[in-house]
């Protein structure tokens, strides 16, 4: 929805809560009057009469009148912000569309839709297998060597030792960045990673999400 049917919305329902206009619905003067007074008292903003009168006769004006301005008519309504008041306008709009979506499927279709999603997770169950607790048997091996005395780039060679330890998986993190991880494979023993920044880097020989050295 558009901010001018945001604000012709917004309109209506200050009238409706305020009782403004006559038995035509014709908002006078003295409504408007009245209304400044309220948004003043409520928000603490004073908008001028004619303001209010340019905001209530504006139907072929396409300008939106300024944030602090919407802001103080919405105040009337329990919002704090126009922003707010139009996100409550979509929410409705959502909760109105989705009951109307629902009646035009056919209910076949949505029980066919019930049971597959049934289906699919009772598979997923049957076939879940949780992950295999972390289990150390002998010491860990972990250690690194550089290539390059000083300088970048500089390749390390990690040697490490898994024979002992059960797991799902294993990685290398070859810095503080968790991103910067590799998988490695138990059967091997060396890896070997190039830096190309400058600095101390901790790297990390881990399995599962544990730290083991």
């Amino acid at each position: 929805m558009s901010d001018k049917d945001c604000l012709n919305q917004c309109r209506k329902e200050i009238e409706e809560v305020l009782a403004l206009g006559d038995e035509q619905g014709n908002v006078r003067t003295r409504d408007l009057e009245y209304l400044m007074t309220a948004i003043e008292s409520k928000s603490g903003i004073k908008l001028s009469l004619s303001t209010l009168k340019r905001i209530w006769r504006s139907d072929d004006d396409d300008r939106t009148p300024q944030p602090a301005t919407l802001n103080a008519l919405v105040s009337i309504l329990g919002f704090e912000s126009f922003q707010d008041y139009k996100l409550s306008i979509s929410e409705q709009e959502n909760d109105e569309i989705l009951p109307q979506i629902s009646k035009k499927l056919p209910i076949g279709f949505v029980v066919a839709i019930v049971i597959m999603g049934l289906f699919t997770a009772y598979r997923f169950w049957k076939n879940y297998e949780p992950p295999i607790k972390i289990h150390i048997a002998d010491p860990v091996k972990f250690t690194a060597d550089k290539t390059v005395d000083k300088g970048i780039p500089n390749t390390v060679v990690f040697e490490y030792d898994l024979t002992g330890v059960e797991a799902d998986s294993f990685f290398i993190q070859q810095s503080w960045n968790p991103a910067n991880k590799t998988w490695i494979d138990t059967a091997n023993h060396f890896y070997s990673s190039t830096y190309y920044t400058p600095g101390y880097h901790m790297a990390r020989l881990m399995a599962n999400d544990s730290v083991l050295a």
